[in-house]
């Protein structure tokens, strides 16, 4: 039985490689062969020249250079990572070639990350598994909208390529709500493809690392990708550092990092680092996603950023509810009266609701998988 996954194994950033990978993995712990269907996204466009651009791209190359070029760098590792572990389909597509012709598979899966998210993908429907023949089975395994509505104009689309859907499950709370208005139809939340693998399985892939780190120390993880919780959140990093008495790490940091006292900034480093740097951690504050699965999967204490509105992308909350860390949900419009309780293990997730997430989560895609069969 061999499933093809449509997913985003190609946007260049550390979480969609790694939860792209984790997914891979998990099918093949289901029985089945498993293949990345290698869709091209986002796409290049040919840009022709502006005033605009050249003025963009010239700051971009600035910033570029004054983190050492360390994005290449990471670009670098990303490919390798792909060129190790990724086992993808032989024929590479984009949105025309995989209408003309599909890749072929028994059972097909759309893959967790933002492939329903509108502001990303834009008409783009190819994440809702278009292109597949009409009596296909398929199923879609934590797909997030990463949104907590959708545009009236786009739910007769949405509606008509989900409903071919045998099964279907997300990944946020607010995912079931807009399937059911949408579709019609029952979901379930499950947890994030990474949080499918356990610890031992992503020491290994951490193994891969040269990256040399303190004993101790507090990770900031800021991607500031659905809003910019600065200068407020560092606020939140000079409570936290006041009470540890720990050097700061900010991963991936800009140029605002680069500046802060007492702080270390590392940049240019790929997956395996990435694992390395979040399980070792004293401390995690992130407003990213994967921060937040990753911190969880290792029991670290974390404070999880996200915006004083509750429009938008609930992922981060969503996660933490469900394995009981509210309690390290910090809302940034609040962070002036933010208050830090001097008992880290608050912190903490219940790690026995993590457990039984993921228990589910498994239980849920074998089941999809036996029925679509």
């Amino acid at each position: 039985m061999k499933i093809g996954i449509m997913t985003m194994h190609r946007v260049q950033n550390i979480g969609s490689v790694l939860q792209a990978y984790a997914l891979q993995r998990a099918i093949e712990k289901c029985g089945c062969e498993a293949e990345l269907i290698d869709y091209e996204f986002p796409p290049v466009y040919r840009r022709g020249f502006s005033m605009n651009g050249l003025i963009k791209g010239l700051y971009a190359i600035a910033i570029d250079a004054l983190k050492g070029f360390s994005n290449k760098k990471r670009l670098s590792l990303l490919s390798k990572f792909r060129n190790k572990y990724f086992k993808c389909s032989p024929d590479s597509y984009d949105r025309e070639m995989i209408n003309v012709n599909p890749p072929k598979y028994d059972i097909y899966c759309t893959g967790s990350d933002q492939v329903w998210n509108p502001l990303h993908v834009g008409k783009d429907t190819s994440f809702m598994l278009d292109f597949i023949p009409t009596w296909s089975r398929c199923f879609s395994y934590a797909s997030s909208f990463a949104t907590s509505s959708i545009a009236d104009t786009l739910v007769p689309v949405y509606k008509k390529e989900l409903s071919k859907y045998d099964f279907i499950t997300v990944r946020e709370e607010t995912g079931v709500n807009l399937i059911k208005q949408i579709v019609g139809k029952d979901s379930s939340v499950v947890c994030d493809p990474t949080l499918l693998l356990q610890p031992e399985e992503w020491n290994q892939i951490a193994s891969d690392s040269k990256i040399q780190l303190p004993s101790k120390y507090i990770l900031v993880y800021l991607l500031r990708y659905m809003f910019d919780p600065r200068p407020g959140f560092y606020s939140i990093v000079r409570k936290v550092q006041e009470n540890l008495k720990l050097p700061v790490i900010y991963f991936e940091g800009s140029l605002s990092e680069m500046l802060q006292k007492k702080s270390k900034v590392i940049s240019g480093v790929g997956p395996s680092d990435f694992i390395k740097i979040v399980s070792n951690a004293s401390f995690v504050i992130t407003d990213s996603f994967h921060g937040t699965a990753f911190a969880s999967l290792y029991n670290v204490p974390m404070i999880g950023v996200v915006n004083d509105s509750d429009i938008g992308d609930s992922r981060l909350a969503s996660l933490r509810h469900i394995v009981g860390g509210e309690n390290s949900i910090v809302r940034i419009g609040s962070s002036s009266s933010f208050t830090l309780n001097e008992d880290f293990e608050k912190y903490k997730c219940d790690y026995s609701l993590l457990l039984s997430f993921q228990d589910k989560s498994r239980r849920m895609l074998e089941m999809m998988i036996d029925n679509c069969k």
